[in-house]
């Protein structure tokens, strides 16, 4: 009986993937997508929606009605952190 080298690569050989979160610098990113928004709260889409619904999460809309953006500064003011990142 012959054997055959397998042809699916072994996962614990694969590089992980890289996640990056979004800056939360207002001066490098000013505007957040929802979906931003959602990965640094570790949030569905929707919960961010319902937030920004509610009167919670302050939200902008862009060209027209089509694009909802977050301040990246009211963001950091609904963490509870300093609107402005620390200069390093």
């Amino acid at each position: 009986m012959r054997t055959y080298a397998s042809t699916t690569p072994d996962p614990s050989e694969q590089p992980l993937p890289t996640v990056t979160r979004p800056n939360l610098d207002p001066e490098v990113n000013p505007l957040l997508r929802p979906i931003d928004v959602a990965e640094v709260l570790g949030v569905s889409l929707a919960s961010v929606y319902k937030l920004i619904r509610n009167g919670v999460l302050p939200a902008i809309t862009v060209g027209g009605r089509k694009s909802t953006r977050v301040r990246t500064a009211d963001l950091r003011a609904f963490l509870g952190l300093n609107p402005v990142a620390p200069k390093l």
